[in-house]
């Protein structure tokens, strides 16, 4: 979901794409996702630009660390960077 929301900013022509999408799922009410599912969303986002604080994990420390969540952040900016609307 977050690769497909970053790729959607980027076809609109924002300028940085990942922190537009960090910004827009830290505060969405999307249906289907729990909370905390958002913001591991807007986490991945963030981790996307290449920048994310350890304080920025928050609730989530107990669930995943920082090394992880910029692994996946990587990926998703590759997936969005090679792929049409950030899907494979």
């Amino acid at each position: 979901m977050a690769s497909y929301i970053s790729g959607i900013m980027r076809m609109t022509g924002f300028l940085d794409p990942y922190e537009m999408c960090h910004k827009f799922t830290k505060y969405a009410v999307v249906p289907g996702f729990t909370a905390s599912e958002m913001v591991m969303m807007s986490l991945l986002c963030k981790a996307s630009t290449g920048e994310l604080k350890k304080k920025s994990l928050g609730s989530l420390k107990s669930v995943t660390n920082k090394s992880e969540v910029l692994k996946k952040g990587k990926e998703i900016r590759r997936v969005v960077e090679s792929s049409v609307a950030g899907v494979l």
